[in-house]
């Protein structure tokens, strides 16, 4: 076997640097000189063939497959598995049979119910929260939704005695700011530098809550809140109210203002209109 076909069968650089130098260690400059070599001396393009030997196909049905797998699904290694041990004899077939009904019978389902696209039982649960009835594929399941695990009382007992622990044996990470600014954020950011208006981002001054934008004068303190579609929900309608009245007991005016795409001339139009009614705001205080 000459050379150029030992190169056609390569499968990887270091193989073609022992053909061609009879090195057995490869670096940038060693493959270099093997790319060149194989074009220039024997016309080959020892990059391209060893692609094409390191392709692998099914030994089952021919089709091309990716890492170190001999078949292309379970199928294809069960078809070339039964071909090469060859026919079954009806005894056998029916020994088959016979155990996989008996093992099938004995994992019957209490409740028989399905998830068609999960493949998986599902069981039944009642809700530790609302006492709502509903079925899912795990058996421990304690709660319906997310949201009733997190109003769930000894949930919440549970979170807080996890946290004071951790204040106790100085373990908690304390008060963190929040690291990302929304694009509304940084659009206030410069109306209120362009306006000359000084402010405090993000302050903690009330212990409770983030501030998006504290801003004093004249001895008052007015919290500035851009809200996001997120405060349409009505959870959090509820929430913004309990956060409102909390701080208009400490002392703050809630300023809202409600983002809207500035995309748009009729965008722009709008948000133009809530940040002059908010200048003359501050002009009041």
């Amino acid at each position: 076997m000459d050379s150029k076909e030992k190169l056609l069968k390569c499968k990887t650089i270091l193989e073609a640097s022992k053909i061609l130098f009879g090195i057995n260690y490869t670096n940038g400059k060693v493959k270099a000189d093997v790319i060149k070599t194989c074009f220039d001396a024997y016309d080959v393009d020892i990059l391209k063939v060893i692609s094409e030997n390191k392709r692998k196909f099914c030994k089952n049905c021919g089709k091309e497959i990716f890492g170190n797998k001999k078949f292309c699904s379970q199928s294809c290694a069960a078809s070339y598995n039964n071909k090469a041990r060859g026919e079954r004899s009806e005894e056998t077939k029916n020994k088959i049979s016979e155990s996989l009904i008996a093992a099938n019978s004995k994992r019957e389902h209490p409740t028989g119910k399905r998830d068609p696209k999960l493949k998986r039982y599902l069981y039944p649960h009642i809700c530790e929260n609302c006492g709502k009835e509903f079925f899912n594929s795990k058996k421990n399941q304690r709660f319906c939704s997310p949201k009733c695990a997190q109003s769930n009382e000894k949930v919440k007992q549970k979170i807080r005695d996890k946290a004071l622990e951790k204040v106790k044996n100085g373990s908690h990470s304390g008060w963190k700011t929040r690291n990302i600014t929304s694009y509304a954020e940084k659009f206030w950011e410069k109306v209120l530098v362009e306006s000359e208006i000084p402010y405090k981002r993000e302050d903690f001054s009330t212990k409770k809550y983030f501030l998006d934008f504290l801003i004093e004068k004249n001895g008052k303190k007015v919290d500035l809140e851009i809200d996001g579609k997120q405060h349409e929900y009505d959870d959090r309608k509820e929430h913004d109210k309990e956060r409102d009245k909390y701080l208009a007991q400490l002392g703050f005016i809630v300023y809202r203002i409600r983002w809207n795409s500035v995309n748009t001339e009729e965008g722009k139009i709008e948000m133009k209109n809530k940040i002059d009614a908010f200048l003359k705001f501050v002009d009041t205080i």
